[in-house]
Order: C-alpha cells, then structure tokens, then sequence
C-alpha cells in the first residue's frame, strides 16, 4: 500500500513540475531552447550547427477534399470545433489533392511546398456492400479493400436498420426459416447503444424485439413526412426526390441519443455504422447512402456473366463471393468516373420472401438501395441491373421504383461526394 501511495505522490510531482517548466525536450535530456516549447535535438551545439542525425517525421494522412477539415480525414474534428485546430499540420499522401505537408489556415489546408496534384479519379464508394462480420459481431463493409467487393452483402428495405440474411438460397429459405438471421441495432431504455443482436426471426420475437416473426415485422420507412425545409428544397417533384438522400436527416447519429418516436431502427444505414455503430464496425470515414441520381452512370462492362447459384452455395452473413458483377467505367456524359464492382446480389421479395424466387435472382440480378424516394409515394429509389447469358446488360433503370418493403443490397458512399445532397 505504501509503495503505491509513494508511486502515485511521485507521478503527481512529475506532473507538477512539467507543466510549472511548460518547456520540453525530445530527442534528449538536455533543456529546451529559451524560445521553444518543444526542442526536437539529441545534443546541444552552441556554434549554431546541427543538434541531430534524425528528422521529425509528421503524420502521413489522405486528405481528399482541402477545403474542409470536417469530412473524415482527420477523425475527431467537427463544424464545431474546427476553428480550434489552425494550424494543424500533416504531410498528405494522396496524390489526387497533391502530396506533401499541409497546414489548415483559413477554412483551407495550405500547402508547405507540396507537389501539384496529379490528375486522376478520386474514389467516393465504398469497396464492399454491407455484410455481418462475426469476429466483430456488427455489420459493417469495407472502405479501402478492394478484395472485399465481390461479397453478396446482407438486404434492407428501405430506411431501414436492421440488416436481413440472403440467405442460404434454398425452397425453404423463407424469411422465417431457421437458417436465416436479422442484423439488429440494440436498444437499451431508448437509445442505441452501439451493440449490434445477431437472431432468428422466431428470438426476435420471443425477446420483445419484434411484434412478430414474419418478414412484414421488420420495421422500414413507409413513408417520410417532408418537412418544410425539405420541400422547399426540391418541392414535390420526381428529379427533386432523386438528387436527395433523405434519410440523412432522420437518422440518429450518437450513441445515447434518445431516439424520436416512430424512428426506432429507421434511418441511413451507412450513417448509422459510420456514427453510433464506428466503435463495432470500424469504420474511419463519414458515409452516407447513395441518392437515387447517383446510379444515373454508364455501366458498360460486365466483369463475368450470369451465374447460377448452387441451393447451399449462400450464407446468412452475406459474404457469399460472387462472381457474376458489373462494373463502370464513365459517367453518363462519357468523362472517367470512378470504378465501381457491384455483384448481383440479388433481393427479397415483398411478397413470400422466398430465396431464389419472388425476386431473389442471386448471381442474375443486382438490386441496389438508394436513400431518394419516389416523390414521396410508397416506393423508393433502387438501381436494378440484370445479366442474360452471354453476359451483357439487357436491362438497367436508375430511376426504377420499388416497394419500400422489398429487401435488397446497400453500397455506401462518402458523405463528401459532390453529388450527394442531403
């Protein structure tokens, strides 16, 4: 007892007398320069000269937009508190933004003698759909790695947060089947508290979870009351409801946060495991769900054709490897545009379902989630593209409607893509 009470009086001198001098030397025992509040040096020289062999080696980040210091680059930093970190310093290694050291000064990061930017196409979508990670009991999906971007992902309806198994694909893989799982946020006295419940539909049932055990029972936006700013914006027209994500709006952000009525389990679903979910999923960056004019790009590739999919061949957890995929290339005005690998990873159907029919098409189709509605009428924005046989696109509609009931994939995109609006 007494070594520990001696250990703590000692910490709390050190401490005392550190912040009394509030001059420190690193590198070396020897004191700080008179001027200095930090001395970097591993000797003294009097004459002026050298005082080390080794450099200051700064913290190598990707900025991608130097405009703004809030968008995730550097995690931590808010509309709020922004203003406090003038002067921050990092050496950026993205060469889209140009490398070299910057310095954030004046709403901008300014370069320290970086090199120019170089041209090239700067990446907004997310390298994976999302799926159920075990290891880290969360949905999640990856950011960065590209190897990922072949798994099937798990389906949503529209504005909802609970993910929704696909599988495996089999006659009896109905939604209450045994096999399959639901993905579901906790909450705990009205607030989400970042954990994520892995069950059948049956125990979502039996622990109050869930009304029922159907696939109706899972909870999803029916439809979104506009509020005024909201249609002051785009009004009640179809482009309008295209160009926007919004969920955004309507989806809690904070782990804690009271949850208003009738939200519980609604929302953006890449906000929700980019904000209250980051601890579990991991995730470094801001995300967001695409809006419906976001998939208006040329797809003009397929990367292998149409596949069929054996009846065990897809797991519960989404990470099922597919093969049959699409990929893009250009915009619709024919300008490069980012890469972007979608498989078909089929849906659930409103109606039964059921696993491969009522709409499923595993390795024939790919259904994708948008966060835009269908003004604001029961259907939601989707992008759904189709493979026959010889591979090729015979059907594909960015503007295509579906019932907001209907469970399909969700591909996340960066909360700084200028085409999002939110």
């Amino acid at each position: 007892m007494n070594k520990i009470r001696l250990t703590i009086i000692l910490t709390l001198l050190t401490t005392l007398c550190t912040a009394a001098y509030a001059q420190v030397t690193i590198g070396s025992g020897l004191e700080a320069a008179e001027g200095a509040l930090l001395d970097l040096k591993e000797y003294d020289n009097n004459n002026g000269g050298d005082t080390a062999v080794k450099g200051l080696l700064l913290p190598r980040v990707e900025l991608t937009e130097l405009n703004d210091i809030t968008v995730g680059d550097i995690t931590g930093v808010t509309s709020v508190n922004k203003g406090a970190h003038t002067g921050l310093v990092v050496y950026n290694i993205n060469q889209c933004t140009g490398t070299g050291v910057y310095v954030w000064e004046k709403n901008q990061w300014t370069p320290i003698g970086a090199s120019p930017a170089e041209p090239c196409v700067k990446e907004y979508w997310a390298k994976s759909n999302i799926y159920w990670d075990d290891s880290a009991q969360s949905l999640t999906f990856s950011e960065t790695d590209a190897s990922k971007e072949s798994l099937q992902g798990v389906y949503f309806k529209y504005g909802s947060l609970v993910g929704i198994s696909p599988g495996p694909t089999s006659t009896l893989s109905t939604y209450s089947a045994s096999a399959v799982r639901v993905f579901i946020p906790e909450i705990i006295n009205g607030a989400y508290t970042g954990n994520w419940l892995k069950k059948s539909p049956a125990d979502a049932k039996t622990a109050g979870i869930f009304t029922g055990s159907t696939y109706a029972d899972i909870p999803y936006d029916e439809k979104i009351i506009l509020q005024q700013d909201l249609l002051t914006e785009f009004g009640n027209s179809d482009r309008g409801h295209q160009d926007y994500n919004v969920l955004y709006r309507y989806t809690a952000d904070a782990v804690g946060a009271p949850i208003p009525a009738g939200r519980e389990y609604k929302g953006d679903i890449c906000r929700f495991l980019s904000t209250v979910g980051k601890a579990k999923s991991k995730l470094t960056r801001n995300w967001a769900m695409p809006s419906g004019v976001m998939f208006n790009y040329k797809w003009d590739e397929t990367i292998n054709q149409r596949e069929t999919i054996s009846a065990a061949s897809v797991n519960e957890n989404g990470t099922t490897s597919l093969n049959a995929s699409l990929r893009k290339f250009t915009d619709l005005k024919g300008n490069p545009a980012e890469e972007i690998n979608l498989p078909s990873s089929g849906s659930r159907s409103y109606s039964g379902a059921t696993l491969p029919g009522g709409g499923g098409r595993t390795g024939e189709s790919a259904y994708y989630r948008s966060a835009s509605q269908y003004n604001d009428g029961s259907d939601g924005r989707i992008l759904y593209l189709s493979l026959n046989w010889s591979g090729s696109v015979f059907q594909f509609n960015s503007t295509y409607q579906y019932y907001r009931d209907g469970a399909m994939s969700v591909r996340c995109v960066r909360t700084d893509h200028p085409a999002l609006k939110k």
